[in-house]
């Protein structure tokens, strides 16, 4: 054990440095920052990297640079935070300093649309991976893994409803590899599924 940070209750908690549902957390590459998706509380809070609170980014809405749920941070190869939101099911790229680059995705089960976003990864290329269930009342329950390149730009999905390879049931968790393999968690098939860097 070396640190713990937040609250000391155990109970959630809008006061800056504590949090309501804290879902992730991002290390930038040069091990200073601490960047937390502080979901329930709406906002990304940066830490130092000994747990100091420094400052809190954003505030609830669906303008751009504004958060409903936030869930993942990733950090991309150019220091970018790319952040996803189950709120707003969208995904926004911000620079460095937290500046909005970009922003796309709705409700809903086209290429572009998002229903009940779980967790996105970025690999070496900044391409953007999304775990994508489908899951909430009137959208297609048919589970899948979305990619995007670094520009919010469609480039392929993958999945369905089912207990096959290739199948989801609740897609959650991804990671991908330095070799562009993608690792994907399904909470209730209860499996990990590994997929080529083709896809």
């Amino acid at each position: 054990f070396i640190l713990k940070f937040g609250n000391k209750d155990a109970e959630p908690s809008d006061e800056l440095g504590k949090f309501d549902n804290p879902r992730h957390v991002a290390v930038d590459k040069n091990l200073e920052y601490v960047y937390v998706a502080d979901s329930k509380n709406n906002r990304i809070q940066k830490f130092d990297i000994n747990g100091n609170f420094v400052e809190s980014i954003g505030k609830l809405g669906n303008n751009i640079g504004e958060f409903n749920l936030p869930t993942t941070i990733e950090i991309d190869s150019k220091n970018n935070f790319i952040v996803n939101e189950r709120g707003n099911e969208r995904i926004q790229k911000f620079d460095s300093q937290w500046n909005p680059i970009l922003m796309w995705g709705s409700k809903g089960g086209g290429n572009n649309q998002f229903c009940h976003i779980e967790h996105i990864a970025v690999d070496k290329y900044d391409n953007v991976y999304v775990t994508d269930p489908q899951e909430d009342p009137g959208c297609s329950h048919q589970p899948r893994v979305l990619k995007f390149d670094s520009n919010g730009n469609f480039i392929t999905k993958w999945g369905s409803y089912g207990q096959d390879v290739g199948q989801f049931r609740v897609p959650e968790h991804l990671a991908v590899d330095s070799e562009g393999r993608v690792y994907v968690s399904d909470r209730k098939n209860e499996n990990i599924q590994v997929f080529e860097p083709d896809r």
